[in-house]
């Protein structure tokens, strides 16, 4: 449970820290997700951060100790990826956010941001050119698509900005939440022609399943499996590679687990394995999917709840050591002990995806490229 001290830091960080810098390495591509401010100029009906928020409707960066934090992190060997997360970071006052960019620059010689992209301007996009900021912009689709985000003319925009930063040399992914906004069969053919239309200008990103408990938002597990099947047979079709969650599933089966997102990375609430995040206070914490509940991140390197489920929901899966049993925040019941709701939409997806590399012969295909290079 949180506990403050006087330099807004939680109890047990520092040991935590000196555990990372002694064993040093010993983490498997764990994102440093930098929640400098969950300020927002959004309301994302679906936002899982609107009860911190709720409770705390001013979060004032501690830029000192945040930046101490992301010094000791990257120094620890935790990750040299560092994403600007929120909240909208775009939010906070542009010398604050030109400070953290030009800090996570000089510490990995890049920097990354998850935005909804609606306040870029010219210069945001010339600090993003001189720090090597790779965007991610949140999207659900273009115009009504995107409602439970933002209108129709905002949404206009968001897509403007997006084929702005490409024309600048911007590296730019989607994240897109599918939800009864977007998700549904007749939303299709627009969705498809989104896809086609970021495919052209060259753009991939991640097609997530809102997870909320009012089902005016989420998608019934027959409606997901239903998009996720159709939006596979899809991207097949056009040869379209690198959108996640098809992407992460062929390369799990191919052995090729570091090349996967967040979900498949075998989480729980004391120990996200896929992202450790410095708050606007210079503190650790675990992924901010679970901050609501004020857990402090235990250790790096061992999670109790794959152990758990390897004996209760998931015993005997053949999928289980791709899946690991899916996020901790979507578990059935809102019970991390549990698997993730989504399992007969995932699992769906990797009989699918297997049956189409054992169609093509590729574990030959494999051997053949592994000899090859001895």
């Amino acid at each position: 449970m949180r506990a403050d001290s006087e330099d807004g830091l939680w109890a047990g960080q520092d040991q935590l820290l000196q555990k990372m810098q002694t064993k040093g390495g010993g983490f498997a591509s764990m994102t440093i997700l930098l929640d400098a401010s969950l300020d927002c100029n959004g309301s994302c009906l679906y936002c899982y951060n609107r009860p911190i928020r709720t409770k705390k409707p001013r979060d004032i960066p501690n830029l000192p100790a945040i930046k101490e934090t992301m010094k000791r992190l990257v120094d620890a060997g935790v990750d040299k990826h560092i994403t600007m997360h929120g909240g909208e970071p775009l939010f906070l006052p542009f010398d604050a956010l030109k400070e953290l960019l030009e800090y996570s620059f000089l510490l990995t010689g890049e920097s990354s941001i998850q935005s909804n992209g609606t306040l870029i301007t010219d210069a945001h996009i010339k600090l993003f050119k001189d720090c090597k900021t790779s965007v991610g912009i949140s999207i659900d689709g273009p115009e009504k698509l995107n409602r439970f985000r933002f209108n129709k003319k905002t949404t206009s925009k968001i897509i403007e900005n997006i084929y702005k930063l490409k024309k600048n040399g911007i590296s730019v992914g989607l994240l897109c939440v599918i939800s009864k906004a977007n998700g549904l069969k007749k939303y299709r053919e627009q969705f498809k022609e989104f896809i086609l239309n970021m495919k052209a200008a060259d753009i991939q990103g991640r097609l997530l399943p809102c997870s909320h408990p009012d089902p005016r938002f989420e998608l019934t597990i027959e409606e997901a499996k239903e998009f996720y099947g159709d939006m596979a047979d899809f991207l097949m079709e056009q040869g379209i590679w690198g959108w996640s969650p098809f992407s992460d599933v062929v390369n799990s089966i191919c052995g090729r687990t570091g090349d996967v997102w967040c979900f498949f990375k075998g989480c729980d609430p004391y120990c996200t394995k896929a992202g450790i995040v410095i708050t606007s206070s210079g503190a650790v914490s675990v992924c901010h999917k679970f901050q609501e509940e004020h857990i402090s991140y235990t250790s790096p390197y061992t999670t109790i709840r794959k152990d758990i489920l390897s004996q209760t929901d998931c015993a005997g899966c053949r999928f289980f050591d791709n899946c690991t049993g899916g996020c901790p925040a979507d578990s059935v019941g809102w019970d991390w002990r549990n698997k993730t709701r989504w399992c007969p939409v995932w699992k769906m997806l990797f009989e699918k995806m297997e049956n189409i590399l054992k169609f093509a012969d590729i574990e030959t295909l494999i051997k053949k490229i592994k000899e090859e290079k001895k």
